[in-house]
């Protein structure tokens, strides 16, 4: 078999090509909630002590029921969701404003956005999901690759090997007819071993990218089964290559055997990288919803134990005293009948009763529910709100690209750069010197939606007080508003409305003095006045 070699030309151990770097270990571990949370109720009670502790001395049937009766609120999703929604809310549009391309190659590019990734997914759709995926993890990638074809040059022509053995020369029409065409391929950060860069000439270069992918493949123990299999690709700029292996990470025994390989034909490894999240290493971040993740993992937490409160509530802890506990003949303690139409004979003196849960523990209990959703609701929408420079660290401000930018809108400038790489890789495959210039939909950021914010206080996600706070800073209301006021003079309109029994416009003009009482019209009074 092959022998694996490094960027250097040296052996390495075979089983080590499946290994991460420390930092991509470290990227995978810090994604894992974020991931977990898109799983839904389903991921969750999967991850079981990962999230919700076992109390000790629990027994394994009680912890498994609790958890399986824990629902997930996904504010996490919900929130991605809406991020989604607002930067897809336009369709992706090419532009070549800048780029000079002819028409014809226009139309080329426009035709190649309508199925970008040979599964029928156009730029718009595909990009959604990586957009998604990004802000899950902090980073994710793009390989822009390219259907492996059997190809010479002679005399400066490029020709391939058609299905008949003739040699032809590659044309652009020669792809039209094959159906070749340059791919993009997401490679989510959870899959991603490794990837190195270097700088040459004032400009970095990826030198080494590798990742895992695991197919179902047909069972060679059945023709009714399929298994999994292991598949390393590993990238260089001169070359690529792809190793199998049969047996799954984590399992003893794992070989790996090299069953493909090629030359790159460009002068770089064709990857584009998203990172919305704060940057640790060259390709790695921390993930850019991790503090809204980490409350969402609390409210679970949360609801967990006050599910288990509110069983104790519902089916308390029965006290007998006055009668001994029978037992059978097996030795082991009877049970005690007891419930609607049973009758319990106790001894003079005895009683039952219960060890009921303080009603103000069950209280305490759903008010920090509903303040881990205020947080939640409060944290998702002030990645829509405006920023002040003020406010940013230095690593954000280099990437902004105008002053109080909203985080969102940042993003969906950062994944437009990301999408015009991804189209520039795509012109270099087809021998151009770049792509066309991308627009993704920012005109959102200016603000939040505040239809939105009222959703989530109708939903209970959010109070009347930080609903109030967010009209005052999208400048729905002015900016010396004052919400306990407010709330005061509610409360007189609410109590003036009930003791006169009239309407409201009514006892407002009583109030400001208007009518004085009579027939007379508003507008009358005013007049008078």
């Amino acid at each position: 078999m092959p022998q694996l070699k490094d960027i250097s030309g040296a052996s390495i151990n075979n089983e080590s090509i499946q290994t991460p770097t420390s930092v991509f270990s470290l990227q995978h571990e810090d994604a894992r909630p974020c991931i977990d949370l898109m799983g839904g109720t389903e991921a969750m009670r999967r991850a079981g002590e990962k999230y919700i502790f076992r109390k000790e001395a629990e027994p394994e049937k009680a912890y498994t029921q609790r958890i399986a009766r824990t629902v997930l609120r996904n504010a996490f999703a919900q929130t991605l969701g809406y991020y989604r929604g607002q930067v897809f809310s336009r369709e992706v549009a090419l532009d070549n404003k800048s780029s000079g391309f002819s028409e014809e190659d226009m139309a080329r590019f426009r035709a190649w956005a309508e199925d970008v990734d040979q599964r029928g997914h156009n730029l718009t759709s595909w990009g959604g999901s990586v957009f998604t995926s990004g802000l899950v993890s902090g980073v994710t990638f793009c390989l822009v690759d390219y259907p492996h074809i059997e190809t010479v040059t002679e005399n400066g022509v490029t020709l391939y090997r058609a299905a008949d053995g003739t040699m032809r020369p590659k044309t652009a029409a020669a792809d039209v007819q094959e159906g070749w065409q340059p791919y993009l391929v997401h490679i989510p950060a959870e899959q991603v071993l490794d990837c190195r860069a270097e700088w040459r000439n004032g400009k970095r270069v990826i030198t080494h990218f590798r990742y895992i992918e695991i197919r179902q493949e047909q069972s060679k123990a059945s023709s009714w089964e399929l298994e999994d299999v292991q598949y390393i690709h590993a990238y260089w700029p001169e070359r690529w290559e792809v190793w199998k292996s049969s047996v799954l990470p984590g399992k003893a025994g794992v070989n790996f055997e090299l069953v493909a390989k090629g030359r790159i034909t460009l002068d770089e490894i064709p990857i584009a990288v998203f990172m919305p999240g704060e940057p640790r290493s060259d390709f790695t971040a921390r993930p850019a919803l991790m503090d809204l993740a980490h409350l969402n993992v609390r409210h679970w937490q949360a609801t967990s134990e006050q599910y288990d409160l509110l069983a104790y509530v519902r089916l308390p802890v029965w006290m007998v005293t006055g009668v001994d506990q029978r037992i059978g003949g097996d030795g082991k303690p009877e049970p005690l009948s007891f419930g609607p139409g049973n009758v319990i004979y106790l001894q003079q003196g005895g009683g039952v009763q219960s060890a009921g849960v303080d009603s103000a523990s069950v209280e305490a209990g759903r008010q920090d529910l509903r303040d881990l959703e205020d947080a939640m609701a409060t944290y998702g929408l002030q990645i829509m709100q405006n920023q002040s420079m003020a406010r940013l660290t230095a690593t954000q401000v280099q990437r902004e690209t105008r002053e109080g930018n909203s985080q969102l809108r940042n993003w969906a400038l950062d994944f437009q750069d990301f999408l015009e790489n991804c189209l520039r890789l795509v012109g270099k495959w087809w021998g151009m010197a770049d792509g066309p210039s991308v627009k993704v939909n920012d005109d959102f950021a200016n603000s939040a939606n505040f239809d939105y914010l009222i959703q989530l206080h109708d939903k209970n996600m959010l109070s009347k007080e930080t609903l109030a706070a967010f009209a005052v800073r999208l400048g729905i209301l002015p900016d010396d508003f004052n919400y306990t006021d407010e709330v005061a003079k509610l409360a007189q309109d609410a109590a003036t409305v009930a003791n006169a029994g009239q309407s409201f416009g009514q006892s407002l003009a009583q109030r400001l003095g208007i009518g004085g009482g009579t027939s007379r019209s508003g507008n009358a009074g005013i007049g008078a006045r």
